[in-house]
């Protein structure tokens, strides 16, 4: 479907609407494109982002266990079969 015909379907369909569902579908569309708009790391926590940033360079570094491992140490730690 081109983008002409999207547009033209999407008119179509919101003309099909009664009042409140055309307020609902607007309101919508409006938090879409204002989350479109919006970077969620700028908006992160610093101290979050420091954590994950930590975790990444840890990866690369192959700071990692396998999910083995560690079932198997939780496994051991609490006595479990």
């Amino acid at each position: 479907m081109s983008t002409a015909e999207l547009k033209l379907e999407l008119i179509r369909q919101i003309d099909s609407l009664n009042g409140e569902q055309l307020i609902h579908v607007y309101h919508f569309l409006q938090n879409q494109m204002e989350a479109d708009s919006t970077d969620e790391w700028d908006e992160t926590d610093p101290l979050i982002q420091a954590k994950i940033n930590q975790g990444i360079e840890e990866i690369a570094n192959g700071d990692v266990h396998s999910i083995e491992s560690v079932v198997n140490e939780v496994k051991t730690r609490y006595g479990l079969k």
